[in-house]
């Protein structure tokens, strides 16, 4: 299936929700992480037809992830790559075959990224701290 690009309306709501949630973390004494797992057809296009593949799945993610960066102060982590790397190894680790959602061992590899993220910004924030 195909989809077209986020309007700017729908950009806005979803930067309008994501803006709700930072309020409330921040109210909550929270850092706000967001794991965007990316969708299984944008790797099965690829490989099944890739003279046919058609960016648009991918470049809708990236529409978000850059408009929702650029307009909220909040980390979004992608594993794009790795998720595509062990996709190409073998789709039926990726994802299931029945479905789109992503296996064990695909999420793993979603979680050791936004581990890294986690302990990247918290070396940051704990150096600002010890200079203070």
């Amino acid at each position: 299936c195909r989809y077209g690009m986020f309007t700017q309306e729908q950009l806005q709501e979803m930067s309008s929700n994501l803006q709700l949630l930072q309020e409330f973390c921040k109210a909550n004494n929270i850092k706000p992480y967001i794991l965007i797992p990316p969708y299984k057809g944008e790797f099965c296009t690829k490989l099944a037809a890739p003279t046919l593949f058609d960016k648009t799945m991918y470049s809708r993610t990236m529409q978000a992830i850059e408009y929702l960066k650029k307009h909220n102060d909040v980390e979004i982590i992608y594993p794009y790559e790795e998720v595509k790397g062990l996709y190409e190894k073998s789709p039926s680790r990726a994802y299931f075959k029945s479905d789109h959602h992503w296996t064990d061992e695909a999420a793993y590899l979603g979680y050791v990224k936004l581990m890294k993220q986690v302990k990247l910004l918290h070396k940051k924030s704990h150096k600002k701290l010890t200079k203070e």
